[in-house]
């Protein structure tokens, strides 16, 4: 039977009476650190998706906005709102 240990150069690996390793405390960061780097992630992800619906949202509204420069704004603004929104789902 094969053992396979992966190690991380930031966690302590300890060595049972058998012959097994156990890695324990793989977390990089403190949980007071990771709560707050969530929340900021959080409000940045609301204000981005909040800010470039309301550019949407005018100039999709108004006909008088559609011009070619705001047309280059809200190809803009709709690739910053999947941004915001897909990148949420890849990033753990």
């Amino acid at each position: 039977m094969y053992t396979v240990v992966f190690s991380c150069p930031f966690s302590r690996s300890f060595q049972s009476a058998d012959g097994n390793s156990t890695v324990v405390g793989t977390h990089l960061l403190p949980v007071y650190a990771r709560v707050l780097l969530i929340g900021v992630y959080v409000a940045v992800v609301v204000v981005s998706v909040g800010g470039n619906s309301l550019v949407i949202g005018a100039i999709a509204a108004e006909r008088r906005m559609r011009t070619v420069t705001n047309c280059f704004i809200l190809n803009l603004a709709v690739a910053d709102v999947l941004m915001a929104t897909l990148r949420t789902v890849c990033i753990s």
